[in-house]
């Protein structure tokens, strides 16, 4: 496949102009009303921004076509409205799907002229909203007005994300990066063709599998021996439905999905293979801010937030007097605390390690998660209850955001595996669904949701903030990653005596990716001071200015990785580049803290040093094999070079014999240097 595409890759390249073409035809007819909604426009934008980022493609010009398709195709599906009027009615697909442009029209009612401008970003609204402008007599000015703006932002902003990835890729050697650039694009179609056959899917299953429902409804209502289920499970509101049976069926899939999960805990079975990679890529992200954040956003998920919060809606439908919805409120509460702590004495699984202090219990399932899936899901269940479907969605959306903030929370703070968390969510979604069928069997007019909605809230903000006020400090603290600090012999080291030294860098997932050629021991500042004294250069940390006009820039000395390379999950303490004209590459030297310091008191930096590459001028460059070795023998290793600016430290290499295929970037030896 690679070798298909590429020569189509080259001809873009080389002919820039009918990619602009192309660019502007995919705009103009992803806007076109009814055209619009078969073309994957998200898929083929990101598509054309990876090669924008890879060089393939300039940036100017294409954003340029693209910018004046989506405006024409706009302005075409306005005339079209504005002509037409209400004859548009009469196209074979709003004759077909009617509540595409009964949507339309209210969505534009609601806003009006920004409408159109809101309407770009929003999937099946993109091409309906500008023919409804036209059908309502929009004032063509105005429309333009709107419809130019909302062209301008999106395209960029619809291009933004292959552009990323286009430019991370070129971090890679030319022919992985073509593969990865060529990979992605195909991955991006498939993924579009894939979401529309599962829409596909998910409508016919969904219309078979409520005929299947209230097939087996009538026959359990029919049934001599099972006719008792039907009367447990009906709903006074809707005798006929099948929801109450289908949700009985969904607890004991829940269930059985529960109960597989727990013994892959126990057994320490392949659905448990996932917790430690995503135990590394969290760590990997943390940052002073995101901590901050995150224990924020886990204190709502904590008991006695919730309780409280559990109290004072109890309290409030008490004194309302709906007291079936009061009983059941109350097993909510009784329900969290049993299930959760009954499990996790019964399982003892431990919690993951890594911070100052982790919290209390065993790790099997979350209470956080079980606790915040129950309580916000049946409070949301008891808000919406035989209201409008769009009431239903809110509610459901708002709950399940809530939830997964709160799990998320968790496994950002190291406070829980993967499993636990997916533990607690299945159990909690299996409780709710017997609180639900018990809520609804008797039930047969809805709450005011007004009174216990303000009294959620505000119980629940009043518990957070205080919970914020005696707790975060210390929360902080102990949320805070931890690693072990080692002091070590400095002639063992030397000597290569104690091997407890780390030997390679892991990558977000916990894999070994590279091994650390470079082990320093001597003060930052003197290792910083040396080597600017030799031509070398400090980088500064990673943002996005930083990165965008490294990207932009033509000057190499100013480019840098897109993506912060770690050791331990950590970004390096100190990056610094050396540029060498005459071999035309850049020199890359990073140091991390290991928490290593040898007994004569120095630090001890574990680090590596190697090449940045710059590929986009060979992207296109096919080499013969034997090209290519003869070129990879010939490039001096990048220790070889280090070592020339080292002449006021010491300094020893010791090969290994074994050299890991699977590592990159690695002639065999380590740098060990002292004063």
């Amino acid at each position: 496949m690679t070798e298909l595409l590429k020569p189509y890759l080259i001809w873009l390249h080389l002919h820039p102009h009918w990619a602009g073409l192309a660019a502007f035809l995919i705009s103009f007819a992803e806007s076109i009303a009814v055209i619009g909604l078969l073309i994957p426009g998200t898929v083929v934008m990101t598509a054309i921004g990876a090669l924008i980022g890879s060089s393939v493609l300039p940036f100017a010009s294409i954003t340029l076509w693209s910018i004046g398709g989506a405006i024409a195709g706009d302005v075409l599906s306005f005339w079209l409205g504005y002509h037409y009027h209400q004859d548009v009615r009469k196209l074979w697909l709003f004759k077909r799907y009617p509540k595409l442009l009964k949507k339309g029209e209210l969505f534009f009612q609601q806003h009006g002229g920004k409408g159109v401008l809101l309407g770009r970003f929003i999937g099946p609204m993109r091409p309906i909203i500008p023919l409804i402008a036209g059908m309502m007599s929009m004032r063509p000015g105005r429309f333009i007005l709107f419809d130019a703006i909302s062209g301008l932002l999106w395209a960029p902003v619809y291009m933004l994300p292959g552009i990323l990835i286009g430019a991370a890729s070129q971090e890679l050697p030319p022919e992985m990066a073509t593969k990865l650039l060529i990979f992605i694009v195909i991955l991006l179609l498939i993924l579009w063709c894939v979401s529309w056959l599962l829409k596909l899917i998910y409508q016919s299953l969904n219309t078979s599998a409520h005929r299947l429902l209230a097939h087996w409804w009538n026959w359990v209502k029919r049934h001599p021996r099972l006719h008792k289920i039907d009367q447990f499970l009906q709903d006074p509101r809707y005798p006929e439905n099948h929801g109450q049976f289908g949700l009985s069926l969904v607890f004991l899939l829940l269930i059985i999905l529960f109960a597989v999960l727990t013994w892959s805990v126990v057994s320490h079975g392949w659905l448990t293979a996932w917790n430690v990679p995503i135990y590394h890529l969290m760590r990997s992200v943390r940052s002073t801010l995101f901590d901050q954040i995150m224990v924020l956003i886990t204190f709502l998920g904590e008991a006695r937030v919730i309780m409280f919060m559990w109290l004072a809606v109890l309290g409030w439908l008490a004194v309302c007097r709906h007291w079936r919805a009061a009983i059941h409120w109350f097993l909510v509460g009784i329900l969290c605390g049993v299930l959760v702590e009954g499990i996790k004495h019964v399982i003892h699984s431990p919690r993951p390690s890594g911070l100052l202090q982790s919290p209390e219990g065993w790790s099997f399932p979350s209470g956080h998660s079980t606790d915040s899936t129950i309580f916000f899901g049946f409070l949301a269940i008891l808000l919406s209850y035989g209201r409008a479907r769009v009431w239903r969605v809110l509610a459901a959306i708002i709950a399940t955001v809530l939830t997964i903030t709160i799990v998320i929370s968790r496994l950002y703070l190291g406070a829980h595996w993967l499993t636990d968390v997916c533990g607690g969510i299945l159990i909690g979604l299996a409780t709710l669904c017997v609180l639900t069928i018990s809520y609804r069997r008797k039930v047969k007019a809805p709450l005011a949701p007004l009174g216990i909605l303000l009294v959620a809230v505000f119980s629940l903000f009043i518990a957070w903030s205080a919970y914020f006020q005696t707790h975060y400090l210390k929360a902080l603290h102990d949320y805070t990653p931890y690693w072990p600090k080692y002091t070590i012999n400095a002639q063992q080291w030397w000597k290569q005596a104690n091997k407890q030294i780390p030997q390679y860098r892991y990558n977000r997932f916990g894999k070994p990716i590279q091994v650390i050629n470079l082990q320093w021991a001597s003060t930052l500042g003197d290792v910083e001071q040396h080597l600017r004294a030799q031509g070398w250069h400090k980088e500064s940390r990673h943002s996005f200015v930083i990165l965008l006009s490294g990207l932009l820039s033509k000057d190499k000395t100013k480019q840098v990785p897109v993506l912060t390379q770690l050791y331990e999950d950590r970004r390096p303490i100190l990056i610094m580049t050396k540029y060498l004209d005459k071999q035309n590459t850049l020199l890359v030297l990073r140091l991390w803290d290991a928490h290593l310091k040898t007994d004569t008191g120095l630090p001890l930096w574990l680090g590596t040093i190697g090449y940045h590459h710059w590929w986009q001028n060979t992207f296109f460059k096919r080499k013969h094999p034997a090209a290519q070795l003869a070129e990879n023998a010939s490039l001096i290793p990048a220790t070889q070079l280090f070592i020339q600016d080292l002449n006021s430290f010491t300094w020893k290499q010791v090969q290994y014999k074994q050299i890991p295929n699977n590592l990159k970037n690695w002639d065999g030896y380590v740098l060990f240097i002292k004063p």
